[in-house]
């Protein structure tokens, strides 16, 4: 199976509310550890690279869902969403100060 971009979100956001109805929230946090591994590792096969986005989404998301399975505390993969947004706005800010600059080039290009 060819993974494209939009349809790994579905299909991890898919798993996991699937997973949360039948069994639970500790259950779902297992599977969605899983599916985005096996995303991961399905995009590295297929390009031969990793995402900077996948390898940052998987490692915060291993840490907090081993935290919220061994401590059994949802709050820790709760935290998983705010995690990955300040990671996310530190890196814009970080890179208006140095390197690169996201936002400048993203609105120089314009809409394509």
């Amino acid at each position: 199976m060819i993974l494209y971009e939009p349809s790994t979100r579905v299909v991890a956001a898919d798993r996991f509310l699937r997973v949360f109805e039948l069994f639970g929230i500790y259950w779902a946090t297992a599977a969605l550890m899983l599916v985005c591994t096996v995303v991961m590792i399905a995009h590295r096969m297929r390009t031969g690279r990793f995402k900077t986005m996948h390898v940052i989404t998987v490692g915060v998301l291993l840490v907090l869902g081993s935290a919220t399975l061994l401590l059994h505390d949802k709050r820790f993969i709760q935290w998983k969403p705010t995690v990955l947004l300040a990671l996310t706005a530190v890196a814009f800010l970080g890179s208006s100060v140095i390197g690169r600059q996201p936002w400048r080039d993203a609105c120089s290009r314009g809409v394509q």
